[in-house]
Order: structure tokens, then sequence, then C-alpha cells
């Protein structure tokens, strides 16, 4: 067994099914895949801080978190925002839904 498999296995399924009792489940395994990915991306925010040691073996591991980086956020932007027309406000921007 993987270890994405153990994670989907601890984390469980996330996609709607369209019967309430099941998604409401799927909604807190949401939750708490997004708590997750959201400390796992502040942690290799905080690797790729690095990416400028004088260290080459310090450099050479933020180099790779700070392109991991830039490659979610290239296909973010290329699938998500451009596919799907999503608009994430700018910070300061106020956002509708508030």
């Amino acid at each position: 067994m993987e270890l994405i498999d153990v994670i989907h296995k601890l984390l469980g399924p996330i996609e709607p099914v369209g019967e309430t009792h099941t998604d409401e489940r799927r909604f807190q395994n949401l939750e708490t895949t997004i708590t997750i990915v959201d400390k796992l991306l502040d942690d290799l925010n905080n690797v790729a801080l690095e990416a400028d040691s004088s260290e080459i073996s310090v450099r050479t591991i933020g180099q790779r978190a700070r392109n991991f980086l830039s490659g979610i956020s290239y296909k973010f932007d290329k699938h998500l925002l451009k596919e799907k027309k999503i608009k994430i406000p700018i910070e300061g921007e106020i956002d509708a839904r508030d």
C-alpha cells in the first residue's frame, strides 16, 4: 500500500454523492483534508524561504520547495481560475459573499 492510500484511508472520501447523510460526513472529511493541506503548504512555504541560502544543501531543499509551490500556483491559475472562471478576492478587496 502506498503512503497516499494510507492518507486517503485516514482522511476518508471527500467527493459528494448527493446523499445528505453521506455528504455531511464527506464535508467533515473535506474540512480535515483542507486543514492538513493548509498546514503542509505552510511547512513547504517555510522551507521555500531557504531557497537563497548560502549553504548548498539548505538551498537545494529550499529551491525544491519553492519550485513545487510555483508549480501549484501555475496549475491553479491555469486550470481553475481560467477554465472555471473562479475569482479570488485580492487582499483588501471586499468579497460579495461576506
